[in-house]
């Protein structure tokens, strides 16, 4: 593979594209909290961003599951070129329709010309809601922890 550094990468709810080349990330987190499964979500978008030699480049990526990694979803393959050594690649990609069938840690890789360039994981949870006295709900946050 080219010399290709990844710059940062990440998954959220949505982005928006704004004026003047800027994004807008709505919801990025890295813990996912429904409450049952299996379950569906209507939209999560893979951002990252990466630097390198000039050239073409085939990108795909995928999710799976991280411990057993039975593929959840394939991302088809397309094309980048970087035209210029200060060019900075931003990708975002749009996955409809998501189903995970149980809690768990999910790994996201991108790959450039079939090598792994990147991978993280996010992590999905029931939602754990817990009553007081008062009769009000308490929604904790529910950290992962990378290994």
């Amino acid at each position: 593979m080219k010399n290709l550094k990844m710059l940062y990468a990440f998954i959220c709810d949505d982005v928006r594209h704004e004026l003047g080349g800027k994004m807008t990330y709505v919801g990025q987190t890295e813990v996912l909290q429904v409450q049952k499964f299996p379950v569906i979500f209507p939209k999560i978008c893979v951002v990252y961003s990466c630097m390198g030699e000039k050239g073409k480049y085939k990108v795909s990526s995928r999710v799976t599951e991280k411990d057993s990694q039975s593929i959840v979803i394939q991302i088809p393959e397309h094309d980048i070129e970087i035209i210029s050594l200060e060019q900075k690649i931003r990708e975002v990609i749009q996955i409809h329709n998501l189903k995970i069938e149980k809690p768990g840690n999910y790994l996201v890789e991108v790959f450039y010309n079939g090598e792994l360039l990147t991978d993280f994981y996010f992590n999905v949870a029931l939602q754990a809601l817990t009553t007081k006295n008062d009769n009000t709900f308490n929604i904790p946050i529910i950290m992962s922890s990378k290994n």
